[in-house]
């Protein structure tokens, strides 16, 4: 649908557990690091986020941004095969 979810967050120390877990799941659906706590991906993931984080509890913590463009993304599309 040419709209990248970024998933933001900013999760307290005293919950790195979940900070943890929620990196790890990201990396297992193969998101796209941006920066530390940035991390993008090119499909409907909303529901599947919302639910993991709710599940670890860290729901205040964590941001989902639907954007039409990312500046110089070339290599996100290489990254997901969409050239």
């Amino acid at each position: 649908d040419k709209i990248w979810r970024i998933v933001i967050f900013d999760i307290p120390e005293k919950k790195k557990f979940a900070r943890h877990a929620l990196r790890e799941k990201l990396k297992e659906w193969n998101f796209f690091q941006l920066q530390k706590s940035v991390w993008v991906c090119p499909w409907p993931c909303e529901k599947e986020v919302e639910f993991i984080v709710e599940l670890l509890g860290i729901a205040s913590y964590v941001n989902i941004v639907k954007a039409g463009e990312i500046q110089k993304d070339a290599y996100l599309r290489e990254y997901f095969h969409l050239l």
